[in-house]
Formats: C-alpha cells, sequence, structure tokens
C-alpha cells in the first residue's frame, strides 16, 4: 500500500503514537514531501519491517529511529534521502534473518554521517551478488563510505562485527566461497593454476583492505596484517595465522627431510599441520613432527606416499575433522614412525579421534546417541549389552586397524582387543526416559574410572550397581558369571608386533584425510577449516577438490 507516495506539502507524521506499527510497505511514502524523524517499531512489538522503497527521494527526512527488539530494512529504502544524517536501531537480539540490512539501504544520502545499532548480535547483510560486497550507501566509492560514516555499535561487540560483516563487505557469503573465487580470479588473470599458498596471499590481502574499512568507520585502530588471515613465510615454510590459530600450509617443495620442530622455531608456541601442507614436496622422505604440532588436519600428507613421518614419545597431537561417516585419513600411503614404547597409547587414542571424539563430553555424546539408535530400534526391553559395545567399538576396531596398518603392525579382528577399549555394556541399565545431561556427565569422568563407561554411570547414579546385563559374551569374550564385564578385557598377545621392532625409522604406511575444527568453530565459523565450495560450476578455472 503506498497511500503517501508522491504526496506534497510539508508534513509529518506522529510516528510514535503508532505503538502498534510494524510495517510500512514499498514505497509508501516515495517521492513524498514527509519530514523530520522517521520512528517504526516501539519496544513493545516483535519485530519491524521497512521494504524497499518505502522512504525513496523524501528529501526532508533527517533521521530514522527504531526500538523494536527485531528490525529489517530493506534495500534502497532510504535511497536518495539527501538530508537524512543519522540512523539509530536500538534492536535488543537477533536470529537468522531476523535483523537484516540490505545493501544500498541508504543509497544516495549524502548526508548520512552515524549509524548507531545497539545490538551486540550483528545483523545480516544482504547483497546483490557474489563478489558484490555490502555497501551502506552504493553511491558512495569505497573511500567515502568508510571515511564519512561512523558506525556506532556497543563497546566491546566490534570484534563480533568484524567476525560476522568481513565476508559481506567483501562479497561472498563465507570463506569457502571467498577462496574458491579468488583461486578463480588468479586463475584467469594468469592463466597459471595458483598454489594454495598463492590463494591465501591474496585473500590475506584483500581480507586487510576490508577489515581496515570496518575498523576505521567504528573507530577502532587500523592494523597492518588481518586479524582474519595472516601469511607468514619463513625461509619456504609457510605459516597461517587465523584468530590465534597458527597453520603450517605450506613447506619447501624441494625439501627431502624435516624437522618441524626446527622450522617452527621459536616464533610459535604450537601449529597445526594444514590440509595438503606437504602437497608439492615431490622429494620429500622424512618429516619429524616433534613437539609443536598440536594437531594434524585431514589430508595433510596428500601427495606424500612412502613418506615417513615421525612421531615423538608422548601422544600430544591430534587427528581433526573426522566424524563417524568421514573418518580421518592423513592423505597418503605415508609411513607411521611411533617408538615400540608409545605405540599402545597413540593407538589408544587416535581411533576415537578418527571418528570425530576429541573429549570425554563428545564421547559420551556419541555413547548417547548409539544408545537412542539401539533404544528405537528394539523396543522391546532395549539393546542388550553385547548389542551396545558392539555398536561402540566397531568403528573404533576400524581406525585401530587402519593406523595398525600404517604402523606395521597385525590387525586385530575384536574389540576386546582394541588398546582404547571402553565397557559400555552397563548403559543396558539405563531406563527409557534417561536424558542426554547427566548421561555426558557422567561419561566425563571416565578417566576417573579407568575408562569404564559402567563404573561412570554407577557413581553417577544412572544405572543399579552391576546393573548391566552380566553373564553374556562381549565380542566373543565371556563375561565372568556374577561380575560386571571389567573395562578392558586381557586378550591373548596383547603386545603389538611391530614389524620394526621399535626401529626409529619403522615404516609405517599411511593414508588420511582431515578438516581443521580449531575456532573452534567448529565452527564453521571457522576460518581454519577451508573446503572449497564449488558453488560456481560455470567457472573457467579448474578448482581444486579439497582446501583447508
Amino acid at each position: 500500500m503506498n497511500s503517501f507516495k508522491d504526496v506534497q506539502g510539508d508534513f509529518t507524521v506522529n510516528w510514535r503514537d503508532l505503538k502498534n506499527l510494524m510495517y510500512v510497505d514499498g514505497s509508501a511514502f516515495a517521492n513524498s514531501t514527509v519530514s523530520g524523524e522517521v520512528y517504526v517499531g516501539t519496544s513493545d512489538i516483535d519485530h519491524a519491517s521497512i521494504a524497499s522503497d518505502a522512504f525513496s527521494n523524501c528529501q526532508n527526512i533527517t533521521s530514522v529511529v527504531s526500538d523494536a527488539p527485531l528490525f529489517d530494512c530493506a534495500s534502497w529504502a532510504f535511497s536518495e534521502c539527501e538530508n537524512l544524517t543519522s540512523v539509530r536501531l536500538a534492536v535488543s537480539y537477533s536470529y537468522d534473518w531476523g535483523f537484516v540490512l540490505g545493501s544500498g539501504v541508504f543509497y544516495g544520502c549524502k548526508s548520512l554521517e552515524t549509524i548507531q545499532i545497539d545490538s551486540w548480535n550483528p545483523s545480516s547483510l544482504l547483497r546483490f551478488g557474489k563478489g558484490s560486497g555490502f555497501r551502506f550507501d552504493g553511491d558512495w566509492d569505497n573511500v567515502d563510505e568508510w571515511e564519512r560514516i561512523r558506525l556506532i555499535v556497543p563497546d566491546g561487540s566490534q570484534e563480533c562485527y568484524l567476525h560476522d560483516w568481513l565476508f559481506a563487505w567483501l562479497g561472498y557469503d563465507d570463506y569457502d566461497q571467498y577462496y574458491s573465487k579468488t583461486y578463480e580470479n588468479l586463475y584467469t588473470e594468469t592463466g597459471v593454476e595458483p598454489s594454495r599458498v598463492e590463494v591465501k596471499q591474496a585473500m590475506s590481502e584483500g581480507m586487510l583492505a576490508a577489515e581496515n574499512q570496518l575498523r576505521q568507520m567504528m573507530g577502532m585502530e587500523l592494523v597492518d596484517h588481518s586479524s582474519f588471515i595472516t601469511i607468514d613465510d619463513q625461509d619456504g615454510y609457510v605459516f597461517q595465522t587465523s584468530q590465534g590459530i597458527t597453520t603450517l600450509i605450506g613447506v619447501p617443495a624441494d625439501a627431502k627431510v624435516i624437522d618441524l620442530d626446527s622450522a617452527i622455531g621459536t616464533k610459535y608456541d604450537s601449529v597445526l599441520l594444514g590440509s595438503d601442507a606437504f602437497t608439492e614436496c615431490s622429494q620429500l622422505k622424512q618429516v619429524i613432527v616433534g613437539n609443536k604440532v598440536s594437531a594434524i588436519e585431514p589430508d595433510a600428507f596428500e601427495g606424500c606416499d612412502g613418506v615417513t613421518v615421525t612421531f615423538p614419545n608422548e601422544c600430544n597431537t591430534q587427528l581433526l575433522g573426522a566424524s563417524t561417516t568421514n573418518p580421518f585419513r592423513f592423505g597418503a600411503d605415508i609411513v607411521l614412525d611411533i617408538p615400540e614404547e608409545s605405540q599402545v597409547d597413540y593407538l589408544a587414542t587416535w581411533p576415537m579421534q578418527c571418528v570425530g571424539i576429541l573429549d570425554d563430553f563428545a564421547l559420551g555424546d556419541y555413547f548417547f546417541d548409539i544408545w537412542i539408535a539401539l533404544r528405537d530400534e528394539y523396543p522391546d526391553g532395549g539393546p542388550t549389552a553385547e548389542q551396545l559395545n558392539l555398536a561402540v567399538s566397531t568403528p573404533f576396531l576400524e581406525q585401530e586397524n587402519y593406523l595398525r596398518g600404517l604402523m606395521g603392525l597385525e590387525p586385530i579382528d575384536d574389540i576386546s582387543q582394541l588398546e582404547g577399549y571402553i565397557d559400555a555394556s552397563g548403559m543396558a541399565g539405563l531406563s527409557e526416559d534417561t536424558q542426554r545431561e547427566p548421561v555426558v556427565a557422567a561419561l566425563s569422568t571416565l578417566s576417573a574410572h579407568h575408562g569404564s563407561a559402567t563404573e561412570a554411570l554407577e557413581a553417577a547414579g544412572l544405572i543399579s550397581s552391576r546393573g548391566n546385563e552380566t553373564g553374556k559374551a562381549v565380542a566373543g569374550h565371556q563375561a565372568p558369571e556374577g561380575d560386571a564385564i571389567v573395562s578392558k578385557p586381557v586378550a591373548e598377545d596383547k603386545q603389538p608386533d611391530a614389524k620394526n621392532n621399535g626401529d626409529s625409522d619403522g615404516a609405517v604406511a599411511d593414508d588420511s584425510n582431515d578438516d581443521a575444527a580449531i575456532d573452534s568453530d567448529n565452527s564453521n565459523n571457522n576460518i581454519g577449516s577451508e573446503m572449497i565450495a564449488n558453488s560456481d560450476n560455470n567457472s573457467p578455472a579448474p578448482m581444486p577438490a579439497n582446501e583447508a
């Protein structure tokens, strides 16, 4: 409805008396001489909206105010309002698509000086398309935009706005789309497929420029290096730092033996090994991981068949980015060289990480999800102890055998032989209405209960003592009559039969794949995990299948 469109003669609206006003339709006041403040949305309503062109070319409007908890304003809503000087949005909360600003919302508002947003949760910024960055006033060039407008947000929330708005300001949905388009642009410009390091260097430069634009608008100190991605080339060893996490993303192409502790030096306390970090090293023979590598992303050793990867005595390196449906893989048939006396520790730890379980809380979720699935599958009486143990441990068995193959050890064929075996049989005693939270909390104490889920659940009062189904065969092992199943049944021939008998150069075959999940972010917000979004199928450039 546009009943005030083209109305002339100086007039005002008693906006603040319209306490139930929630929506102003497209072109409702377009080309009119309505003057003064526009106030849409009191604090008593849930959501206020202003449609496209609602106040376009209203030359006498001077300010825009909304006190609505949620607010959205479409592109061109206030276009060509040449005397508009200030905007204040007192948004108190937001959710996906609940607080939205369209690009060009203040197009041609040449007097606009301040935009104040009182929300700690940054709005969603709608763009016109890939590569078209968000602008409040698309009629200005970029310099005008960030030099003329002062963006006022709650003190302390500036970093949130930088993080949430950066990619929209660049013209992309997220990191993946920005990577994909940067790769394509470089390929188009040079006709040569760019390396990952070249793509990330270009991204870092673009992100630095966009970040400083936003910083200037918010009155923040400008920076010399992007706080989102910084690329540091140390004699061919290329490090990417993003949100406090440093990842090794490239090494000298002619390297034959790499000692990572020496390469990392004293500049960084710890680093991740990024996906494809060694992919261009055709002459590589050995990588000595050392103590400064905190984690490894999937496919870190892509293209490194036959390379020996030596790990230290302490198993302090995590395997990241896996799930039960997409287990961790190193990316090539590497040789895992682990001291014989430490092999048990690695085999007790890594199989769970290979399916995405990095801590006891994640393990608790994993156990509970399996219990729920089996409870629904067997509604009459629920799952047995044997069914629970097999369902929980079979994925670990598969991953331990994968690692054993890389370490030159014989495979195992029974879950009772697992180095990281966890007795889950007691979960058969859980009542049907058991909730997730207490189970996860109980299983977070596994280390205090010698890896026995049954003991942890008993200690938390979730099952009665000996509440599991005793006397049942569990994966080929008979539980002693009247006793709970032990947390780790003793099997014959438990000692690993290392082919290289502890030789420090012992060969290990490997094939791995992973995504960095630190941001933890796990995020998705997550710049540390960088899988290319192949959203542009008509791209002239051959897009790589995987990027991290």
